[in-house]
C-alpha cells in the first residue's frame, strides 16, 4: 500500500472523511460526485461515475479530511502557541445587541461578526449552516445575504453538515463572501485558496467556533425518546441557545414542547463521534482569521450564565475585523489570557496532545499518511507522560481491530464490476 492516500475510497475506507462535502463541489468533479448519508447518518461522498486521474489527485491535494496545513511563523517571526496556534489577539466578548447574544450561542461573536460583514460590506454573503425547513435535526448549507437571514439562521448544530458542497456556486457567482463554519470546513476552504484564484479572492473572511467533535444523534434521540417525541413529528430542535448555554428544546407540530438542560443531554446517552474527530489537528480553528467558542472555566457550564466568548484573532485581518466591530460597538471585549483559555478548554488541550499518537497507531496498522503540516503535533506530544502516550496508542489500536476507525464506501456499479 502507497504511503500516501490515492483515491477518495480510501479517505473514507481509512476514517479521515468528516463529510464536509468539499469532494462534491461541482467544479471538482463535475457532479459525478454527491454527499449521501451513512446508517449513522453521517455524510459520506457516493460516486456516480468514476474520477478522471486528474479529478482524484485534485480531491486528494485539497481535501480537509486529510491536509491541514499552517503557517510555521506569523508576520512577526513568532512561533505559534502549541495549542492555540498563532495568536494575534485574544479577548472574551460578546454581542452587545441584548437579542443576539441571547439567542446565538454563548457570547454571539459568530453571529454578531457576520452580521457585521454583511451590514459594512465587506462581503455581499456568509457561507454558514442553518436546520432544513423539514428536518430540523439535519444541518443544510445556507448562503446568507441579510444580517436578518444570518441571525435567522444562527445556533448550534450538533450533527453532521456538509457546508462546502455550495463553493462552486459560490465562486461561480462571483461575489465575495465570508465563512462561518466548523474548524475542517475552513481547513477545507484555505487548502482551495491555494489552487484556486477566484478562492482567494472572494474568499473574505472565514470564522470557526471551537469545535468539539461532531457528535452522532444518539444523544438527541434519546431525549426525543424519553420524552415521547417522533423526530417525523419536530417543528424546531435546538441544542442550546436562548441562554448560556440555554436549554435543549424540541417543539412539535401539534404545539408540544419538550425541554432538558445541555448538561443533561451529553451526561444520558453515550457520547460517539466520527473517528476523524478524534485526530483532528485543529478542532480550534487556527487557520481561520478568527475562532471563537466557549470559556466556562474547567469546561463545562454550570448552570446558566451571561454569555460570553473566548475570540482569538488569528490573522491581522481577524484582528482588522475585530476592532471594527469594537468600535461600532458590535462587540464588547474584555481581556483574557492563553492560560485561562487552556483552563476552559481542557478537552481541546487533551485532544492536541492525543492526536500524534492515535496518528501513529493509525499508521502502524496500515493506513495512509495524512498530511498534517505546521500543526506542532511532536510539540504536543511531548507533554504528555510516556504512560498516557502509551495508553492513547492502545486505545487507538482497540478501535481498529474493532473495526471502529473504517467505513463502507459507496462505489458505482461500473468500477464494482
Amino acid at each position: 500500500m502507497s504511503n500516501r492516500f490515492s483515491s477518495v475510497e480510501e479517505i473514507v475506507k481509512f476514517g479521515f472523511c468528516m463529510g464536509c462535502g468539499l469532494c462534491a463541489a461541482p467544479s471538482l468533479t463535475q457532479g459525478k460526485i454527491e454527499m449521501s448519508v451513512d446508517d449513522l447518518r453521517r455524510p459520506r461522498p457516493k460516486l456516480h461515475q468514476p474520477l478522471s486521474e486528474h479529478e482524484e489527485r485534485s480531491i486528494i491535494s485539497i481535501c480537509p479530511g486529510i491536509n491541514v496545513i499552517a503557517d510555521a511563523k506569523d508576520r512577526s517571526g513568532a512561533a505559534p502557541d502549541p495549542v492555540w496556534g498563532h495568536v494575534a489577539r485574544l479577548n472574551l466578548g460578546y454581542a452587545t445587541d441584548p437579542a443576539i447574544r441571547f439567542r446565538a450561542a454563548t457570547g454571539g461573536v459568530m453571529t454578531a461578526l457576520s452580521m457585521h460583514l454583511l451590514r459594512t460590506g465587506r462581503v455581499a454573503k456568509v457561507l454558514q449552516v442553518r436546520p432544513y425547513p423539514d428536518q430540523p435535526l439535519v444541518a443544510v448549507p445556507h448562503v446568507s445575504t441579510s444580517p436578518k437571514e444570518v441571525l435567522d439562521a444562527s445556533g448550534s448544530r450538533y450533527g453532521p453538515a456538509s457546508p462546502l458542497t455550495v463553493v462552486s456556486q459560490l465562486l461561480d457567482e462571483g461575489e465575495p463572501f465570508a465563512a462561518a463554519l466548523k474548524p475542517c470546513d475552513i481547513a477545507g476552504l484555505r487548502n482551495l485558496q491555494r489552487t484556486e484564484p477566484r478562492a482567494r479572492d472572494l474568499i473574505r473572511f472565514t470564522m470557526a467556533m471551537f469545535c468539539g467533535t461532531t457528535p452522532d444523534l444518539e444523544p438527541t434521540l434519546a431525549f426525543l425518546d424519553r420524552s415521547n417525541v417522533r423526530e417525523e413529528e419536530l417543528v424546531s430542535y435546538s441544542w442550546r441557545g436562548n441562554g448560556c448555554p440555554g436549554p435543549v428544546r424540541a417543539e412539535t407540530l401539534d404545539g408540544r414542547v419538550a425541554e432538558t438542560t445541555y448538561n443533561d443531554l451529553w451526561l444520558s446517552a453515550p457520547f460517539k463521534a466520527q473517528f476523524r474527530c478524534r485526530i483532528c489537528p485543529d478542532a480550534v480553528g487556527e487557520l481561520a482569521d478568527i475562532a471563537t467558542g466557549d470559556c466556562w472555566p474547567g469546561g463545562e457550564p454550570m448552570g446558566e450564565d451571561a454569555g460570553m466568548n473566548a475570540i482569538v484573532a488569528h490573522t491581522a485581518l481577524g484582528e482588522t475585523v475585530l476592532a471594527e466591530a469594537e468600535a461600532e460597538a458590535v462587540l464588547a471585549t474584555h481581556e483574557y489570557n492563553l492560560a485561562d483559555l487552556n483552563a476552559a478548554q481542557p478537552h481541546h488541550v487533551r485532544l492536541k496532545q492525543e492526536v500524534k499518537d492515535r496518528l501513529e497507531a493509525k499508521y502502524g496498522a496500515g493506513s495512509p499518511r495524512a498530511n498534517f503540516q505546521g500543526m506542532r503535533l511532536d510539540i504536543l506530544s511531548d507533554q504528555l507522560s510516556d504512560e498516557a502516550r502509551a495508553q492513547v496508542r492502545a486505545a487507538t489500536i482497540k478501535r481498529i481491530e474493532s473495526g471502529a476507525t473504517s467505513e463502507t464506501f459507496e462505489m458505482p456499479e461500473v468500477i464494482k464490476d
